[in-house]
């Protein structure tokens, strides 16, 4: 009896350890995800939604989301004619290839942002003031355009992009005449630039170098009856 039991129990752990393994061996992936799978520290494969076995303690398992997301930029930027202009835009991607959006999606999420403000620079600095904000909607083609380009190299499709906000010059004045303007505005800046003049002329022209401590008035130098220049022979 007591060797039944035994029996009963061993077989029970044997089945426990089994279901752990088969277990730790399963893994599921979720709707709108991906797993990126690597051995030894080398990915060997991207396992989309469904089941699939791994080796325990051998593979390893990163799961990065595919669904279609949304990001909001907003940029100030610089007209063909000076004037800056304040630029807000929201695109909506979505991931069409998977594995190329997989090896580079740690550049994307680190460099998106840096990516649309570049295209935003560009396609306002073609423009004039007036032509940026009385046109949004041939601005908006534009940065959609070129910003789907760019969407591609990381297999996203841009699906929408709207143009939420552009705000004209405040000033009206073009940015280049703005710095030329400045330093008749800074307070001091006159005196600061003379004394700098001062210290120039001081260091182009110094006074005579002192001798044993005393400072040589300007004037004619008479060397004659210089006795300390040299001992006295006796």
């Amino acid at each position: 009896m007591e060797t039944v039991v035994v029996a009963v129990v061993i077989v029970g752990l044997l089945s426990l350890v089994v279901l752990a393994i088969l277990a730790a061996c399963t893994r599921t992936v979720p709707e709108h995800s991906v797993d990126v799978v690597s051995r030894y520290g080398k990915a060997i494969g991207v396992r989309r939604p469904g089941r699939y076995l791994v080796i325990p303690l051998i593979d390893g398992v990163e799961t990065i989301l595919v669904a279609p997301f949304n990001r909001q930029v907003a940029d100030r930027a610089f007209t063909a004619d000076g004037l800056d202009v304040f630029v807000q835009v929201r695109l909506y991607l979505s991931v069409t290839n998977v594995e190329r959006f997989v090896r580079s999606v740690t550049v994307f999420n680190d460099r998106h942002e840096n990516i649309v403000r570049s295209v935003i620079v560009q396609s306002i600095g073609e423009r004039s003031h007036n032509r940026a904000v009385n046109r949004p909607g041939e601005l908006r083609d534009v940065i959609a355009e070129r910003v789907a380009v760019r969407a591609d190299e990381f297999g996203l499709t841009l699906t929408r992009f709207d143009l939420e906000g552009i705000a004209p010059s405040q000033t009206g004045v073009p940015a280049r005449r703005v710095v030329g303007a400045m330093p008749a505005r800074i307070p001091g800046l006159a005196e600061a630039l003379n004394m700098g003049q001062r210290n120039r002329d001081a260091i182009l022209d110094p006074p005579p170098a002192p001798r044993h401590g005393l400072v040589v008035a300007p004037g004619p130098v008479d060397d004659r009856d210089d006795d300390w220049a040299s001992p006295v022979a006796a």
